[in-house]
């Protein structure tokens, strides 16, 4: 692994991307600096604070009487230094109402998507982005805070949906983005990070 790290060539790389560009139907990101690329140590302030998210969920059984699915949002929140604490929840819901099973299109009200599998999967990372946001908000503005996202911070799933761009919308555009625009705008006035892990 670690030979295969030092001898990682970014410019290889930027080709084989360039190249899959005409192939697959989302950005795939670029490698700006070599893996083995260091740093030298930042200096991490006495206190600061760790906001993660995490969610689950079940999806529509067709073999049940009750259409439904659950999504499961679990959160952490650990702040280290002279007033350290550790905060766990989590926070199920169970969606089984008609409006909560489909995304309808407000412009053809004929054309709906069942959210189950890819879309469930999507309307999770956005009920995802949404909680950090709110874990967010709760902290002290003054505390340097990391938030963390399990997962990419791309909704590559719902790329390529075709007619079905009405789900994207609602997901993506009135979602998650207003979301992460929320985060942005918080970061302008606090010391607060954003990340994804995989």
């Amino acid at each position: 692994a670690r030979q295969a790290v030092e001898e990682f060539d970014t410019v290889e790389q930027e080709t084989k991307r360039l190249r899959s560009l005409e192939t697959v139907a989302w950005n795939v990101p670029a490698v700006e600096e070599s893996p083995s690329a260091r740093h030298p140590r930042l200096n991490v302030p006495d206190d600061f604070c760790v906001v993660g998210v995490d969610g689950s969920h079940i999806d529509v059984d067709r073999n049940i009487a009750a259409q439904c699915y659950l999504i499961n949002i679990g959160a952490s929140v650990i702040t280290y230094g002279s007033d350290a604490d550790a905060r766990l929840s989590n926070a199920p819901r169970l969606y089984v109402y008609d409006d909560d099973l489909v995304i309808r299109d407000r412009h053809h009200p004929f054309h709906w998507q069942p959210i189950e599998g890819t879309v469930l999967g999507a309307k999770r990372t956005v009920e995802e982005m949404k909680a950090l946001v709110a874990l967010v908000k709760e902290l002290p503005e003054a505390l340097p805070t990391l938030a963390l996202v399990d997962g990419s911070l791309l909704l590559i799933g719902l790329v390529g949906r075709g007619s079905n761009d009405f789900v994207a919308r609602e997901l993506i555009e009135e979602g998650f983005v207003p979301a992460l625009e929320e985060l942005r705008t918080m970061a302008r006035t606090r010391p607060l990070v954003l990340a994804g892990y995989i």
